[in-house]
């Protein structure tokens, strides 16, 4: 698991690569720690091959992190696969999710 981070208008991008299973134990961590504080984040899972209970669970308390800061969170480029994790967890509800990038970054406008 490898997170590329950058802010560009005012907007924290966070682009995921490879898998979030166990292997991955500090992700939970590392996502809250880089979202602390923010208003406006994109998570671009284009590169995000797998996503364990675990990872749905981080992005759960990414979430608590950035509502505390009144801030939102949009998700984008998730392949079908993960689509459907997030929809049979009941996901798709809470996050808002989009097909692209540039979508992701209208909704905050």
């Amino acid at each position: 698991m490898l997170i590329t981070e950058f802010k560009k208008n005012g907007i924290k991008f966070l682009e995921l690569h490879g898998k979030i299973d166990a292997a991955a134990s500090d992700f939970d961590a590392e996502l809250s720690d880089m979202v602390v504080g923010e208003k406006k984040i994109i998570v671009d899972c284009k590169e995000l091959n797998f996503i364990s209970s675990m990872g749905l669970r981080a992005f759960l308390s990414a979430v608590k992190v950035v509502s505390n800061s009144e801030g939102s969170i949009a998700i984008c480029n998730l392949s079908p696969a993960i689509v459907k994790i997030f929809q049979m967890a009941g996901l798709t509800n809470i996050f808002k999710i989009y097909d692209n990038s540039e979508d992701a970054i209208a909704s905050f406008n």
